[in-house]
């Protein structure tokens, strides 16, 4: 039987939820979603979860990964660029 823990491995927790911004792309958040599977398996001791994969597979993860990680930076980028933690009367929330 495979149990999730509630906070880091629930599919529908709302991390993942609010990755769904438009932000990032359906083939990165499927990347990502299985990558965050691979680690689930992996933390909550799933028999035959560790499968070496080719370079070729890893070094797509770390592709995705760094894709991932420059759209979160340019998001955190235009959200203080743009002061959008300004609410509309424009004090700060």
């Amino acid at each position: 039987m495979f149990f999730f823990c509630s906070f880091c491995c629930s599919t529908d927790s709302v991390w993942l939820s609010s990755l769904k911004t438009g932000v990032f792309s359906e083939d990165e958040l499927n990347g990502l979603f299985r990558l965050v599977d691979i680690r689930n398996r992996i933390s909550h001791g799933e028999k035959n979860s560790i499968v070496i994969e080719s370079l070729d597979d890893i070094q797509e993860y770390i592709v995705l990964v760094s894709k991932l990680m420059d759209n979160w930076i340019a998001l955190i980028n235009d959200f203080l660029v743009q002061e959008k933690y300004f609410n509309k009367t424009g004090d700060k929330t």
